[in-house]
């Protein structure tokens, strides 16, 4: 190889060890990637697992007392019911809920990174109600109310 191959190949070298560098300091590793769509989902899934609970809250008549669904498979077997994911994208277990009293209730899932990781990561996101920290989390929600967004 001649010096000018050698040198061109060298520089070429750096250059692309240097945009994958830049690249997984942007962005962060491919797992950390995965990481946060998991959690993504998981929100998600929480979200859509509330709003299906509230809107059938809603549904219930006047001849009937409200009241919660006994388990998250009876709320998906309840005609009309919008398909949900019940269960964590990774691990396949599926998200606990336990009635509390009245019309309160716990979703609770375990997270791969906290939010905090995420915001720093994302910029000026704003604190939100379904924030998390890494493990498990279960948030207490009323059916009686509007989901937080």
């Amino acid at each position: 190889m001649q010096p000018k191959d050698t040198i061109f190949a060298t520089a070429a070298t750096v250059l692309v060890l240097a945009s994958v560098a830049v690249g997984f300091w942007t962005l962060g590793s491919p797992l950390r990637q995965r990481e946060a769509a998991w959690d993504s989902k998981r929100v998600a899934d929480l979200r859509a697992i509330a709003g299906e609970i509230r809107a059938q809250w809603m549904r219930t008549d006047e001849t009937r007392a409200r009241q919660l669904p006994a388990s998250l498979r009876a709320l998906v077997s309840v005609p009309g019911a919008q398909p949900l994911s019940l269960q964590d994208p990774v691990t396949g277990q599926p998200y606990e809920y336990l009635r509390r009293e009245g019309s309160a209730y716990e979703l609770c899932a375990t997270f791969a990174r906290t939010s905090d990781e995420y915001r720093k990561e994302a910029g000026a996101l704003p604190p939100s109600f379904w924030d998390h920290p890494r493990g498990p989390r279960c948030l207490v929600l009323d059916a009686a109310r509007d989901v937080p967004r």
